[in-house]
This record gives structure tokens, C-alpha cells and sequence, in this order.
């Protein structure tokens, strides 16, 4: 499994319009096949934090994810909104040594 993280600050006059775009690609993600969860949680000390976490059955998965609109239309917003933040992606099958 591969997992997408990516923490994001949204300014403060975006918020509402940010909740609405995350709000629509979190329902559209969730029902693609090969998603297993796209959670969307908000910092309660830093209200225009927000982070993603997604986790995805393999990078195939990951790759039709970003040819959808509804990740195009997230994309594009979070540039019209000013979102700015750092993604990471990881390999959810490596295993600590003991």
C-alpha cells in the first residue's frame, strides 16, 4: 500500500471556500477503486491547518487518482485559494526491524 500525506495552511478568508473543494475530492477519492481512505482533519491549535492523509492499494491506483477532474479541480483550487503546504508519500508494506 502507498500513503499520501500533505499538510496544508489556508489562509483565513479561504477557509470556507477550501472546506467546500476538500469536502468534494475526500467523497469523490473515497469512492474510486483502489482508495482506501482520503481523511481530512483539522488542526484544533491551528485553524487553517488541514491535513490529508490517503492511502491507496498501489502507485497504479495513485496514478488514475490524479488523472480524475475531481483531483484537477482540487488542484486548481488550492492554487486559486493561495493553499500552500509540503506532500509526502510513503510504502505503508516497509517494516521496522526489531
Amino acid at each position: 500500500m502507498r500513503i499520501v500525506s500533505a499538510e496544508m495552511q489556508v489562509p483565513d478568508a479561504a477557509l470556507a471556500a477550501f472546506r467546500e473543494a476538500a469536502g468534494a475530492v475526500q467523497a469523490a477519492t473515497n469512492a474510486e477503486p483502489g482508495c482506501v481512505t482520503f481523511v481530512l482533519t483539522q488542526a484544533l491549535d491551528v485553524p487553517n491547518r488541514f491535513h490529508v492523509f490517503e492511502v491507496f492499494e498501489d502507485d497504479a491506483s495513485i496514478a488514475a487518482h490524479r488523472e480524475t477532474s475531481h483531483y484537477a479541480n482540487f488542484v486548481e483550487a488550492l492554487k486559486q485559494l493561495g493553499v500552500t503546504g509540503q506532500t509526502s508519500h510513503y510504502d505503508a508494506t516497509a517494516r521496522a526491524s526489531r
